[in-house]
């Protein structure tokens, strides 16, 4: 029986999505030349050309655009037809994709995590930690955790704890500099930067009544454990979730620089798409996660653990 185009919708969309055919071919394990041929099979089918191939890239002709976007809707159409069927158990099961901030994130939802994959073995997950805000529908993300305001109107935004951010050094390197630390000098001082909107070094800090102020720094990473670790290490003023810094200045390793000017209130939530059918296996997530939050353990939990991170962190750049 003769194969119909439709077939190779899946196999085509991969293609695209990947970019080539070798990488499409190691996602879905079919072998190149399986791969290869089934798209000239589909071209043939056709009969036109979908894609100019070159020894560096993919590029889709106007007919393989057109036949890339409907074949994509056909491909989400089918996903969503399982997911309705599959649903109707109320079994989470099936592939979970989720967005967490560096560091921070994995520090409070590691333990969710674990917990989740004990009580659903039919799930798979996929953990990315990013510091950016990932375009869950575009990106095919299932939920996200992410500080700050949330502004995508297509988001169902739950709201998990308050954060402030302060600004923290270790005492010993305060010491050595020539100035005290104060507004007018933190602009000459060094700074361990962030990045803003998760792409680009930050150049300024907030201020708590709403102003900012100019930094500089050799050091810019989007990672909030390697910033502490800097600070820890005497490289300079860094901006740090309050709920991590804490039991480092109990320790005496950090103290607070210019508590009541500069830092920011804020927000983590876990998001997802706005459907009308949530699959089981989002739903479960997001109760797993709004559970650990709020229950009584989770601070002490989270501290236990990033205190074994502390110690590393200690003896990392005690040794450096």
């Amino acid at each position: 029986m003769s194969q119909s185009p439709a077939d190779g919708f899946f196999e085509f969309v991969q293609i695209v999505e990947h970019g080539s055919i070798a990488r499409a071919a190691d996602a879905i394990r079919v072998p190149r030349p399986t791969l290869s041929r089934r798209l000239a099979e589909l071209e043939s089918a056709f009969g036109v050309k979908l894609i100019h191939r070159t020894t560096r890239r993919l590029t889709l002709t106007e007919a393989g655009q057109s036949l890339y976007e409907r074949a994509r809707r056909v491909m989400v159409d089918a996903e969503s037809a399982v997911e309705d069927v599959r649903r109707q158990d109320n079994v989470p099961r099936g592939l979970l994709r989720v967005s967490l901030p560096p560091s921070f994130g994995m520090w409070m939802l590691g333990r969710t995590v674990i917990r989740y994959m004990k009580a659903y073995p039919e799930t798979e997950l996929e953990v990315v930690a990013k510091a950016r805000h990932v375009d869950l529908i575009a990106e095919r993300v299932d939920v996200a955790v992410r500080a700050g305001r949330v502004r995508d109107p297509n988001l169902v935004v739950r709201r998990l704890l308050d954060i402030q951010l302060g600004a923290f050094a270790h005492p010993a390197w305060l010491n050595t500099l020539p100035h005290p630390v104060t507004l007018e000098t933190l602009p000459h001082t060094p700074c361990i930067r962030g990045f803003a909107r998760g792409d680009s070094p930050e150049s300024i800090w907030p201020l708590l009544d709403g102003g900012q102020v100019a930094i500089r720094g050799r050091l810019a990473t989007n990672d909030p454990l390697q910033a502490m670790m800097a600070a820890i290490g005497g490289q300079g003023v860094a901006l740090l979730p309050v709920q991590m810094a804490q039991p480092l200045v109990r320790r005496g390793e950090l103290v607070a620089v210019l508590e009541d000017v500069v830092g920011s209130d804020g927000s983590l939530h876990v998001v997802y798409p706005s459907r009308e059918h949530l699959a089981p296996k989002v739903r479960a997530f997001v109760d797993m996660v709004i559970e650990d939050f709020t229950s009584q353990s989770m601070e002490r939990t989270s501290f236990a653990i990033m205190t074994q991170l502390f110690e590393t962190a200690c003896t990392v750049t005690e040794h450096a």
